[in-house]
């Protein structure tokens, strides 16, 4: 019996001890899953902390990022502007801007440092942007909106923009005087040739027609009126069809014929009683040959040196469905205009609206006491003769001048221009800040 009972105690201790086992095991094994749990968890809780992170720095950066556009449009409106903001609330977050004047190694224009800070929950982002200033006044004498390329002397008295490349010869040697931007986008004001839009001026529309075979015009008012029989003269005498251009020509050729149709009192495009001056539009389209919006007409103009034209020409329309297209030559369409021995003198502020220009021989337009404005709606325009300018020249595409140029910006006839485009007239600069410098930091948490 004692050596049964023996076995049975040795037996007994036997299974406690792997009981024991089993139950270190088991703690051992709930041990290792509680770590393997909390390490899970903690991963977890550091991505989602560093996720969280990254959201608010990636805000911070917008936060300051919108600053620094902010500041860009503000000194599009002031370029005196030099306030800044502080701790300015936006979407959950806060932004600060500080703005000073700087300077750049080998420029001599105007730059601003614009310092954004964006701060969202503890991220904080930095943005640092050097630009260059607009022009302080728009005193612009020439506008492109496409290239420049000077062949010849060109002096400025005023300001030359380009939005496109400029290319005045090498280190600008060929512009003699003046001061020349480019870079950035001035949108050039509208031009209309409707006489709605043309009030104050007693408006004549020329359109060429075959009547009986015979190459003439007929004239209309600006209410649409054909007035033909009433002036007494079908220009006739001026006019003729070129069939392989496709185009009527209308030629003035020489001073008395100028007298005769622009004489302001006494010629057939006479003033009106009560308005200021003569507009004389042949841009609209042909009553035949060709019909339709196709057909152009040509122009010359040729005084003898002493003819003082005191009418504005148009020879352009515009052929775009929506206003927001007048500012693209595509859509707008013209013959050539020429100009020889011939200073022109417009009472209305508008000297010339044309599609292509050719200047030959002393040509002014707008002088001391009537400046006035040259809108080429062309996309490439070469001019070829040297020409004096006082006023201001837009040029809607490109322009080559292969002779000499001297303008002088006169802001005298903004007054005498119709209201809808001293209205609209480059009060400011429709582009952005020109960014030399960009730079971005994530700053330490407050």
């Amino acid at each position: 019996m004692k050596a049964r009972e023996r076995n049975t105690m040795r037996q007994r201790r036997h299974a406690d001890r792997q009981g024991g086992y089993v139950l270190m095991a088991v703690t051992v094994m709930v041990f290792v899953l509680i770590v393997a749990g909390l390490a899970v968890f903690s991963t977890a809780s550091y991505e989602t902390r560093l996720s969280l992170h990254d959201q608010a720095s990636a805000q911070a950066f917008h936060l300051a990022d919108a600053a620094i556009e902010r500041a860009r449009a503000r000194l599009l409106e002031d370029r005196t502007w030099r306030d800044g903001w502080n701790a300015v609330p936006l979407a959950g977050g806060t932004y600060d801007l500080s703005i000073a004047d700087t300077t750049v190694i080998s420029s001599s224009d105007p730059h601003v440092r614009l310092t954004g800070t964006g701060t969202f929950e503890n991220s904080r982002r930095r943005i640092t942007v050097v630009g260059l200033l607009p022009p302080a006044a728009l005193e612009i004498g020439l506008l492109a909106t496409g290239t420049v390329t000077a062949n010849a002397a060109m002096c400025i008295d005023g300001r030359v923009h380009v939005n496109g490349d400029a290319d005045f010869g090498y280190h600008d040697q060929h512009l003699q005087c003046g001061t020349l931007t480019e870079g950035f986008a001035i949108r050039p004001p509208q031009i209309y040739t409707d006489p709605d839009h043309l009030t104050g001026s007693t408006y004549y529309d020329v359109r060429g027609a075959r009547i009986g075979g015979i190459h003439q015009a007929r004239i209309y008012d600006r209410d649409g009126a054909d007035i033909t029989s009433t002036l007494g003269d079908s220009l006739l005498a001026v006019t003729s069809y070129d069939a392989v251009t496709g185009r009527y020509q209308f030629d003035f050729g020489d001073a008395a014929t100028l007298d005769h149709y622009f004489d302001q009192d006494t010629g057939v495009f006479t003033r009106a009683v009560g308005d200021a001056s003569v507009i004389v539009d042949f841009g609209g389209s042909p009553l035949s040959d060709p019909p339709g919006t196709s057909g152009v007409a040509n122009v010359f103009v040729r005084g003898n040196g002493s003819v003082d034209l005191g009418s504005t020409i148009i020879n352009t329309r515009f052929t775009g469905a929506t206003d927001e297209l007048r500012i693209d030559p595509a859509f707008w369409a013209g013959g050539t205009t020429t100009v020889e021995r011939l200073t022109i003198e417009p009472r209305n502020g508008i000297a010339l609206i044309c599609d292509e220009l050719v200047c030959a021989n002393a040509v002014n337009i707008g002088t001391a006491g009537y400046p006035g404005l040259l809108y080429i709606t062309g996309g490439n325009s070469v001019i070829n003769s040297s020409f004096d300018l006082f006023g201001s020249l837009i040029c809607m595409g490109s322009l080559t001048t292969n002779a000499r140029a001297d303008i002088v910006y006169d802001s005298s006839f903004l007054q005498l221009l119709p209201d809808y485009i001293e209205s609209e007239w480059l009060a400011m600069v429709s582009g952005t800040l020109r960014t030399v410098h960009w730079s971005d930091a994530t700053l330490p948490p407050l």
